[in-house]
């Protein structure tokens, strides 16, 4: 199986973050978002994927260049824009003459990519267009027998038994869908999807109805994706007894700067979150140099938390949770002054190991 993604946008709405790091290369969990979905292509069979560029394209080369994929990447670079249609009728030498993938770059999801391809093969339609159910997406008018049956945007509620659902970005085309897209230029794939059913095509929907999908079109909707993956990621390895509820985030007290502090408890485990904010210019940023520190400290057998999760560009880091009983607060509850002293004496013990352990690598 042959895949095209599509990782050529602006991201016109996610500025000003696009404009050093361009959309497919933002971070959930550490990992690039283009990364993502060429491991789940991989996974799903394909062997040889088309990935196309412009805005930022060096930054996505040099990604591809380093990652080591376990499949032929092609590169195909767009010094002006061409849209999808146009990145599909662009890279139509290299996809073949066989049914293909094409998935954007700027989703997250855990839809079973090869049981689509497996869906597509099974009947006779040029194309499958994967839907679910999103309530601010949802424009593309679906038939009670599982047909496309409009683009048009309008009211959710259809007649007909039609509902309205929302694209996810992945489809699977036979390469007779490249015959009504314009051989060069720009051209958008959904012109050509409505000049199909105009001549009498049909087009199949593939419904994910109990999967998990989210567009990353905005900062809301990515931050909301990555703070909710990470959450469940820590979890998963932390109290996997407890998996798959939600965590209870409860805002804590700030440090004097603008980051945003919470414990987050799911069961009888706890963790603390800190939350830099997406990442604007290049790295390092903050909240690489607390990640690095942090676990260069603990490495050294020091005292801090130990950072459980982090994902810099995303600005957020996970770590154990060590409860909030302050040392004023601790003195203020002693007695005798010996004891004071003492506590003291083990404070500025503790901080010149710091300086010493701390220096050291």
């Amino acid at each position: 199986m042959k895949a095209l993604v599509l990782a050529a946008g602006l991201g016109t709405r996610l500025r000003p973050y696009t404009e050093q790091t361009p959309k497919p290369l933002f971070t959930l969990d550490g990992q690039p978002l283009l990364g993502r979905v060429i491991h789940q292509l991989i996974a799903a069979g394909a062997q040889t994927i088309a990935v196309n560029t412009h805005h930022l394209a060096g930054q996505i080369e040099a990604y591809v260049a380093r990652a080591n994929f376990k499949a032929e990447i092609i590169l195909r670079h767009e010094p002006e824009i061409l849209g999808t249609g146009g990145a599909i009728a662009n890279t139509a030498d290299i996809l073949g003459d066989k049914p293909f993938m094409v998935v954007n770059s700027d989703i997250a999801t855990d839809i079973d990519l090869a049981a689509v391809y497996r869906f597509h093969t099974g009947h006779d339609h040029p194309v499958t267009l994967v839907f679910c159910h999103d309530p601010d997406f949802n424009t593309v008018s679906v038939d009670a027998e599982g047909y496309v049956a409009d683009f048009s945007p309008g009211d959710q509620t259809t007649g007909g038994g039609q509902r309205r659902l929302t694209f996810t970005g992945i489809q699977v085309l036979d390469p007779a869908v490249i015959d009504f897209i314009p051989p060069r230029g720009f051209a958008h794939s959904v012109d050509a999807f409505k000049s199909m059913l105009d001549a009498g095509f049909r087009i199949k929907a593939f419904i994910a109805a109990d999967n998990h999908w989210a567009d990353m079109g905005s900062p809301q909707r990515y931050r909301r994706t990555a703070r909710d993956m990470m959450a469940a990621a820590v979890f998963q390895e932390q109290a996997p007894e407890a998996a798959g509820n939600p965590a209870v985030w409860t805002p804590l007290a700030g440090d004097g700067s603008d980051r945003r502090w919470y414990r987050l408890q799911q069961g009888q485990t706890s963790v603390v979150a800190v939350d830099h904010g997406l990442r604007v210019g290049a790295p390092p940023g903050e909240a690489d140099a607390f990640v690095h520190i942090g676990r260069h400290l603990h490495r050294q057998g020091l005292p801090v938390p130990r950072i459980l999760r982090a994902d810099p560009f995303a600005g957020l880091i996970f770590m154990e949770d060590l409860g909030d009983r302050h040392l004023q607060t601790h003195v203020a509850g002693l007695s005798s002054p010996a004891t004071i002293v003492s506590l003291y004496r083990k404070i500025i013990d503790l901080l010149i190991q710091i300086s010493l352990s701390g220096g050291n690598g």
